[in-house]
């Protein structure tokens, strides 16, 4: 066996094995992936340098928060649950998707009230369950998620399940938004439904 330690370049290392006749034991590896992780790079389209500049594009309706908003076409769905709870209960709230099984990553900005709901955990969804998470949750009223994998999702189904504590008093209510989100760095287009949970009385026993 020769080894060939990596360089401080990106140049790899390397470990050849000469011919064997049997099995090597002990023989454990780590790898890591880096660069285009996604593996859905492209290289720019450079314009002619006399080309005009475009002007900016108008905001989407997806960062005007509207309950129901398109970016760049409707090929897929992300939809948040519309919810009921009592002061004090926790509730899980699932990211479902549709239409987007070819995605090997996410991004989300899960946007709420945080005198309503606080965040207290976010894990993966079944269909996302060969992808990586990655959460930042903890700005109040904020969740950042980012979800990346080497292979496509494959499935519809909930990629992200965020548990919530319900600490707002009854009858107040938050909107579940998604200000910003993408599909394979942008590459395919959805279509977001946001949610809501609104605070409800506790059973009154009779």
């Amino acid at each position: 066996m020769t080894i060939t330690p990596t360089l401080r370049s990106t140049e790899p290392g390397a470990i050849v094995y000469g011919p064997i006749i049997e099995s090597a034991e002990n023989q454990d590896f780590f790898g890591a992936l880096f660069g285009d992780v996604s593996g859905n790079w492209r290289p720019p389209i450079c314009s002619p340098a006399s080309a005009p500049l475009a002007a900016p594009s108008a905001p989407s309706s997806l960062m005007a928060g509207t309950s129901v908003a398109t970016v760049a076409g409707t090929s897929g769905r992300i939809t948040l649950p519309t919810l009921t709870a009592r002061p004090g209960d926790f509730i899980q709230v699932p990211v479902q998707t549709q239409g987007v099984t070819e995605a090997v990553s996410f991004y989300l900005d899960l946007r709420f009230d945080p005198l309503v709901i606080a965040l207290r955990s976010v894990d993966p969804g079944l269909a996302a369950s060969g992808l990586a998470l990655t959460a930042n949750p903890n700005d109040p009223g904020r969740a950042r998620l980012a979800l990346y994998g080497t292979s496509p999702i494959g499935v519809d189904g909930s990629i992200a399940i965020l548990t919530f504590e319900v600490v707002g008093k009854v009858g107040k209510k938050t909107v579940l938004s998604l200000p910003a989100v993408t599909v394979n760095e942008g590459r395919i287009p959805v279509t977001i439904q946001e949610g809501s949970v609104q605070v409800r009385p506790a059973h009154v026993a009779r």
